[in-house]
């Protein structure tokens, strides 16, 4: 079980607010890969507890963080341990794996976390494996911010939100994961594509240019792809407008107005 959380933490988990809003904040950050962020968005008395939970817990107690607050494997045997246990739920090349039961199997022992402690260590574990990791929902490839839905309360409505929605995940080996977006490129730039289709691949090369942990040069060139699809797509959008504007004029007798 998690070291470090004391009876304080323990409490306050049963019923305290500030608590809750806190560790919702850090892992929000911690899920998009911006833990390195997390000073700077932690300043006034008012973030005094989400200073705590990252500062003292995550980088400190749990050696989670390193000094300058890049995700890491935590090096206490216990959270490795479950750390591991999600590695190996969620193994490279594997196939799409429910994730409501590796995260419920935090909670029971061996390793005994809360919702909060569960929740954070769960966050960081996304974050440090950035865009290897590929998200679906009731068998539909989405995007990372399908989390934001269950981030909107507290760490138990979270784990909720994951059961009740069938999320599941899969984990690219990191070196396939540059083959994966290029493969992604190469669909948009040559395959034809509903809008549905085409709008879910944009949403996932968003979050690869999104993503501050990716090689710089990918993003670039990830970012000059979406900006060149949106182009054709905005073109397309107005062509079947104006294409949907004529039938109608033609029908009613007044193309007129439109020439």
């Amino acid at each position: 079980r998690p070291p470090v959380f004391d009876t304080r933490y323990r409490a306050a988990a049963q019923g305290g607010g500030k608590l809750k809003s806190s560790v919702i904040k850090v892992a929000t950050h911690l899920l998009r890969g911006r833990s390195r962020r997390l000073p700077e968005l932690a300043v006034g008395p008012e973030s005094a507890m989400m200073r705590d939970v990252f500062n003292n817990y995550l980088r400190i107690g749990w050696r989670m963080l390193q000094a300058d607050y890049t995700l890491q494997p935590p090096s206490v045997a216990g959270l490795r341990h479950a750390w591991d246990d999600l590695d190996k739920a969620f193994a490279p090349g594997g196939n799409a794996s429910r994730l409501g039961p590796a995260l419920m199997k935090l909670l029971s022992p061996p390793f005994g976390f809360d919702y909060n402690t569960a929740l954070l260590l769960f966050a960081g574990w996304i974050g440090y494996h950035g865009g290897s990791v590929r998200i679906s929902q009731g068998g539909r490839l989405t995007k990372p911010e399908v989390f934001d839905a269950g981030l909107t309360k507290s760490a138990k409505e979270f784990f909720k939100y994951i059961q009740d929605n069938r999320i599941a995940l899969e984990r690219h080996d990191p070196s396939e994961t540059e083959r994966v977006v290029r493969a992604m490129l190469d669909s948009l730039r040559t395959r034809p594509h509903d809008q549905s289709d085409a709008l879910n691949l944009l949403d996932q090369l968003r979050g690869v240019a999104d993503d501050e942990r990716a090689d710089p040069r990918l993003r670039q060139e990830v970012t000059n792809g979406i900006e060149q699809f949106q182009r054709a797509l905005d073109a397309a959008r107005k062509y079947d407008k104006d294409a949907t504007a004529i039938d109608k004029a033609m029908k009613t007798d007044d193309l007129r107005g439109l020439l």
